[in-house]
């Protein structure tokens, strides 16, 4: 039987992982409410800059199976920014990131509760698939850093 993905189911728990870690992680924006990025005025005395990433969906193509059991296996790309205000505290912030969806694996999430299509998919691992390079940001003062990895879920029925 073919199985539909629920994106949104595993891109919750996907999120949900990343804020275990402590660190703020926006869903594909900014997190709100003023804890990240810069609190307070650039440069100005008793401020600082939060480092936070944003985590992102991408377009994905489609798994594999059998004919009879179609998108059985399936991956799906999403990307995390991260942004510090030096160098070290971007890549520091994506390499917390990037260990904590380690934690991951082997995690079975609801599709369609709720409905006659409920099932689990189960998220078997994440794969690293591009670690992003380091860019300074020239527009503000002061310069701040971002970098844009990109991993998949390989999940399966």
């Amino acid at each position: 039987m073919s199985r539909l993905i629920q994106r949104a189911a595993l891109t919750g728990a996907l999120l949900g992982v990343l804020r275990d870690s402590g660190r703020q992680v926006g869903d594909a924006e900014k997190p709100r409410g003023g804890t990240a990025g810069w609190v307070g005025q650039p440069n100005a005395d008793g401020t600082n800059f939060v480092p936070y990433s944003v985590l992102t969906p991408l377009a994905a193509g489609g798994g594999d199976g059998s004919l009879t059991a179609p998108g059985e296996n399936d991956w799906l790309p999403y990307a995390i920014t991260s942004y510090g205000v030096s160098r070290e505290q971007c890549e520091d912030q994506a390499d917390l990131l990037r260990l904590q969806c380690l934690t991951i694996n082997k995690l079975t999430v609801v599709q369609w509760a709720g409905t006659p299509f409920e099932y689990g998919r189960r998220i078997q691992t994440v794969v690293v698939q591009s670690y992003g390079a380091v860019q300074r940001m020239g527009d503000t003062d002061p310069k701040y850093y971002g970098q844009t990895d990109t991993l998949s879920l390989w999940t399966t029925v």
